[in-house]
């Protein structure tokens, strides 16, 4: 049996996945830069202070606010890696829930 154009669906998973990617797409800096003012605070001496516990948190942060751009990077990434292995259009046989 040939599938027909004519007979072929939008794809609820690819329409799902376009929205979190633009989604994604537009909160990447905010993202990014999300730990940069909490760590700009421990760091200028302004918030908490101590030799040891204070010193150790504010390296911890550091790492992670030095993380967070690549990982926002890489859920977009994801995103669109997954977006184009998934069909714009399918037979609705394949869906979950046929429409009627």
């Amino acid at each position: 049996m040939t599938v027909e154009q004519d007979d072929m669906v939008p794809n609820p998973e690819h329409t799902a996945l376009s929205e979190i990617l633009s989604m994604a797409q537009g909160l990447e800096e905010d993202i990014a830069e999300a730990l940069d003012d909490a760590f700009r605070i421990m760091d200028s001496g302004e918030a908490w202070t101590g030799p040891t516990t204070a010193t150790t948190f504010l390296e911890d942060l550091g790492y992670r606010k030095d993380d967070l751009p690549r990982l926002a990077e890489r859920l977009v990434e994801d995103i669109r890696t997954r977006l184009q292995n998934v069909p714009a259009e399918v037979h609705p046989d394949r869906l979950v829930n046929p429409p009627v």
